[in-house]
């Protein structure tokens, strides 16, 4: 561990050894419906509640300048994981009494990423039950990550593309009960990569050809169908505390253009949440299992292959530092609040990638560890911080401004 490393997880542990005596004290006044809005006196209780105001109408009013009911707004993020920050404008308009909405938006970030997106939604059918939506999108991405295929690659192998998307779709959801929902998707998919344009990195046909990186320098048109079903009985989606969720997803892409690159795959998201101490403490697991299996005399192009490493799984790895058509991974988070509206979370996770499901070895896992704090109200997370040790390859230190789950 470096120096730096080392004072981070100092400067981390002091802070959360400060609040721990006031915490210990507040756990034995009365319930509340945010238990983390509870505190050690009655003169913390008064400073509870202003902040608690406070956040309630910073909330309001940021949501209704980034996501108008009608008008124009401002749109922060959502083109990639792991992209730079990015923002940019957004307009919607809802019609028929609310029975047809439209929207557009477009983001682009410093570092030349961006994405364009207009749809039309006619967002409930069926007493509410059923949705359909019709979409288009454009999306570029330059400064996309490749070390190779496999758990045994390099992170000194690291080579940079970029990578175009343009798609347009239909999609249909049914919520066949509280705790279930279904959606359909199935639409065209043009994607192309090129060689990246970063200084500080190769680009990958200096080192990659088609045979290690499938899919480089053809592009490729895909008609895309996708399903999923979605269980969900956690308390709050935004900021769980108790409950779970499981998803299973299916997906096929048909190659329409070199007939090289066709492939069927399936997913598993799955994770449970545990509270005790009046909510104020929680366990929460997560697993996630995929494989991508191509048709016969085809491959799954490199750049659409699951991907371990970045803010949300192997947080200790660079974003995409390992890719390949199988993944396994599974983490677990220990959360408790420190203060109203401010948590710390400690976290272990271990994942790996391979060819083919049988392929996996436990000896090929990567793990990390860590610790994060989080910022927000009892329905959602504003802001995270984590920082992740132990994965051989440094100390990662991430901020995001939304759920690790």
């Amino acid at each position: 561990m470096t120096r730096s490393s080392l004072w981070v997880l100092v400067l981390a542990v002091s802070t959360l050894a400060a609040p721990a005596r006031a915490q210990s004290v507040s756990e034995t006044t009365p319930d509340a419906e945010d238990p983390r809005a509870q505190t050690a006196s009655s003169a913390g209780s008064h400073q509870g509640d202003r902040l608690a105001r406070l956040f309630d109408f910073v909330e309001q009013q940021v949501g209704q300048f980034t996501a108008p009911v009608d008008g124009f707004g401002v749109r922060f993020g959502g083109i990639a994981s792991g992209s730079d920050l990015a923002a940019g404008p957004m307009w919607q308009r809802s019609a028929l009494d609310g029975a047809l909405r439209l929207r557009t938006s477009a983001a682009a970030s410093v570092f030349r990423d961006y994405d364009v997106e207009a749809g039309v939604a006619i967002p409930e059918l069926r007493s509410h039950r059923v949705s359909l939506n019709a979409g288009a999108s454009m999306r570029h991405l330059a400064r996309e990550r490749f070390y190779g295929l496999g758990m045994s690659t390099s992170a000194t192998n690291q080579v940079m593309f970029e990578l175009d998307r343009s798609e347009a779709h239909l999609a249909a959801s049914v919520v066949a009960a509280s705790w279930l929902s279904i959606s359909g998707r199935g639409g065209w998919v043009d994607m192309s990569v090129a060689d990246g344009d970063y200084a500080r990195a190769a680009s990958i046909s200096t080192r990659f050809d088609r045979r290690s990186a499938p899919g480089l320098g053809a592009p490729a048109t895909f008609a895309v169908l996708s399903a999923s079903a979605v269980v969900d009985w956690r308390d709050i989606p935004g900021n769980p505390r108790n409950g779970g969720r499981l998803q299973v997803s299916l997906d096929r892409h048909s190659d329409q253009s070199v007939n090289q690159y066709s492939f069927s795959s399936a997913a598993l998201d799955v994770e449970q949440h545990f509270s005790w101490w009046r909510g104020q403490r929680v366990l929460s697991l997560r697993g996630r299992a995929a494989a991508s299996t191509p048709d016969t005399g085809n491959d799954v192009p490199f750049y659409l292959q699951p991907t371990l490493g970045g803010n949300r799984m192997l947080r200790g790895f660079a974003t995409d530092r390992f890719r390949d058509r199988s993944l396994v991974w599974a983490q677990a988070e220990y959360g408790w609040d420190l203060w109203p509206f401010l948590g710390a979370v400690l976290f272990y996770e271990g994942g790996a990638v391979a060819g083919e499901p049988a392929a996996f070895s436990f000896k090929d896992l990567k793990r990390d560890y860590g610790i994060g704090f989080r910022f927000g109200s009892a329905r959602t997370i504003a802001v995270r911080t984590d920082v992740a040790f132990g994965s051989g390859e440094g100390t990662r230190i991430a901020m995001r401004f939304n759920h690790a789950f």
